[in-house]
Order: structure tokens, then C-alpha cells, then sequence
């Protein structure tokens, strides 16, 4: 709810005002009128909003992957990055599936 009074009140007339320009306006004041609200910050709202429930999730599933799998692949000889790409994330892939389904079944059911 806060979201979309931030939005309204910040954000669409930040776009409105500075990121369309008025010769841009003048050129299409006939065909449609434009004010700044549209469907790009309704995407950068919705998608500042599922921000930290994402973030939160997804460092929960990581932290859960036992570090002797991460520090056994390090014994075997690969490179630390590449553990924790290899295993960590790996293991952690469904979680992390999930939390962006969480997230994402948020922001639609937010929008209506």
C-alpha cells in the first residue's frame, strides 16, 4: 500500500516531468496524453517491493547449505567462486525457485 503512495507521489511525476521531455509531449499531444504513469513504474515499484522478500529467501537458502559441501569441493581442488557456484547454489536452487515464485505471486497479487 505504501508502495503505490510512493509511486504516485514520487515517481510519476519524476517521469513525467524529467525523463519526458516537452517536445516529446508536444509531439504526441494529440494522439495521447503523456503524464508518467504507465506500465515502467509500475514495474519498478512492484519489482522494489519483491526486492527484499527475494533477498531474504534466497540468503535463508543459502545459509542452510551445510558449509562442509562448500569446503569439500575446495578439498577436491576447485576454486572457492566456483564452489560455492557448483554446490552452494546448486543445492540452495529449489529454495531460491521458490522464493522468486513467493515474491513474484506477491507483487500480482498486490497489483489487483
Amino acid at each position: 500500500m505504501i508502495y503505490g503512495l510512493i509511486g504516485i507521489l514520487v515517481l510519476v511525476p519524476f517521469v513525467g516531468n524529467d525523463l519526458i521531455t516537452s517536445s516529446e509531449k508536444t509531439s504526441v499531444q494529440n494522439t495521447i496524453e503523456l503524464t508518467g504513469s504507465g506500465l515502467l513504474v509500475a514495474v519498478v515499484i512492484l519489482t522494489v517491493m519483491i526486492t527484499p522478500i527475494m533477498v531474504a529467501l534466497i540468503c535463508e537458502a543459502l545459509v542452510s547449505v551445510p558449509n562442509s559441501w562448500r569446503e569439500g569441493a575446495i578439498a577436491l581442488g576447485v576454486n572457492p567462486l566456483r564452489a560455492v557456484l557448483a554446490v552452494t547454489v546448486r543445492a540452495a536452487r529449489p529454495a531460491i525457485v521458490a522464493a522468486v515464485v513467493l515474491a513474484t505471486a506477491r507483487a500480482l497479487g498486490e497489483r489487483s
